[in-house]
């Protein structure tokens, strides 16, 4: 099916809306998986937290190194999961994969700082555009 763009390139991956709906993206559809991938750069090495959940089972990758894996089938909700990881000092790819059974089909992503506030400061998302 190849790729296509969640939000428009122009918009910065920050969002008050935190559910990325893969069924809005691609339709309604059982028994597939779907891939979301962006790139977060950071000034700095450094330790980060990743909060995420999912409909359904959710993988994610930082920088092509497995953080997190839960085979589960669920509604999506913010924070349901939790991995650690770290972000070296300029581009760093994100890869999430998520298998729906059937129903919904979405997931959220977040990355905190090791006080778990946000992560804005010091780095941009995919779109380019920096938080100050």
């Amino acid at each position: 099916m190849g790729w296509k763009r969640a939000q428009p390139a122009s918009r910065p991956a920050l969002s008050t809306v935190p559910i990325v709906n893969f069924e809005a993206i691609l339709g309604a559809q059982d028994n597939v998986c779907a891939y979301a991938a962006t790139t977060v750069y950071s000034q700095r090495a450094r330790r980060v937290s990743i909060f995420a959940g999912s409909d359904d089972t959710l993988t994610i990758w930082v920088n092509g190194k497995k953080v997190h894996a839960n085979k589960v089938y669920r509604a999506a909700k913010p924070d349901q999961d939790m991995a650690e990881c770290r972000l070296k000092k300029g581009a760093n790819s994100i890869l999430v994969k998520v298998c729906e059974g059937g129903g919904a089909w979405s997931f959220c992503l977040r990355l905190v700082d090791e006080w778990a506030t946000p992560l804005v400061k010091g780095v941009r998302y995919g779109s380019g555009m920096e938080e100050k």
